[in-house]
C-alpha cells in the first residue's frame, strides 16, 4: 500500500524525523498530541500516531523545522491514509496539507530544497 501511495505523489518526500504536534481541527486549542515525522514534502507529512484516526479527518499540524533556522510551520490538513504498524502498537499516518500561510509554505519549501541538495 505504501508503495502505491508513493508512486502517485506530486512532490518528492524527504525521509526525516522532525518533532511535530497534531490535533483534530474541532478540538480545544491546547489539546495537541506530540509525535515524530517519518517523511515530509511540500504537499504533506507522514508521522506516527498511537491512536486510530479516521480517513478525511481534518487535522491541525505544527511541524518544527531545523533549517535554515529553527522555525515552526502550521497547516490545516486532511488524513489521506492510515496503516497499522505490525511491529508496534501504533499507526503510520499520511496527511495532505490543505492550507498554510504563504510564509509557512515558503519556509517549508526552503527547508526541503536545502535537504534535497
Amino acid at each position: 500500500m505504501y508503495r502505491d501511495i508513493e508512486e502517485r505523489r506530486k512532490f518528492p518526500r524527504i525521509r526525516i524525523r522532525l518533532p511535530l504536534q497534531y490535533k483534530n481541527l474541532d478540538q480545544l486549542p491546547n489539546s495537541y498530541i506530540p509525535s515524530i515525522s517519518k517523511d515530509i514534502s511540500q504537499n504533506g507529512v507522514c508521522f506516527i500516531s498511537h491512536e486510530f484516526i479516521p480517513i478525511s479527518t481534518r487535522i491541525v499540524m505544527v511541524v518544527s523545522l531545523d533549517y535554515p533556522k529553527y522555525s515552526q510551520i502550521k497547516a490545516i490538513s486532511k488524513l489521506a491514509w492510515i496503516q497499522k504498524n505490525s511491529s508496534a502498537e501504533n499507526y503510520c499516518v499520511g496527511l495532505e496539507f490543505l492550507a498554510m500561510t504563504r510564509e509557512d509554505s515558503h519556509s517549508l519549501g526552503k527547508f526541503l530544497s536545502a535537504k534535497l541538495t
